[in-house]
């Protein structure tokens, strides 16, 4: 996990984690659905989570492994999406925590490091699609 995720992950769970709501899913069980109502971020505690995207067929593309202890579905907050771009299943038995979504905003307008360490994070992972879209093209 890149260190600037692993970081604002930390200090967001630290700042809205009194606030969250504990969540245990089963291995093949979705945690959430593209084009669901967003709720806010997840962080996984225990257990593999992989977000995927489906076609209208039927095919899915795991575009990226969740690690414990990292925050994902955050990129909503910033953009202000009501919904969320993408599935999530739990790839093996997994513990949860669902950051709400106005509490994770209200710390970010408060906290001029944690916004600064969510930034980080953002940029981190354009960095990591960056390089797996170089990868891509290269391949083909």
């Amino acid at each position: 996990m890149d260190h600037y995720i692993q970081q604002f992950s930390k200090l967001l769970f630290e700042k809205v984690g009194k606030s969250a709501l504990f969540k245990t899913c089963s291995k093949g069980v979705f945690v959430f659905l593209e084009g669901a109502k967003y709720l806010g971020p997840w962080v996984l505690h225990k257990g593999v989570v992989v977000l995927v995207k489906s076609s209208i067929d039927g095919r899915e593309q795991i575009v990226r492994q969740i690690e414990p202890g990292e925050v994902f579905v955050e990129v909503p907050i910033f953009k202000g999406l009501e919904w969320y771009p993408i599935n999530a299943r739990c790839a093996s038995p997994c513990e949860l925590s669902l950051l709400p979504a106005e509490e994770v905003k209200r710390a970010l307008k408060k906290d001029a490091n944690l916004a600064w360490a969510g930034a980080c994070a953002l940029a981190g992972r354009i960095t990591e699609f960056r390089e797996i879209l170089f990868d891509l093209t290269l391949a083909e």
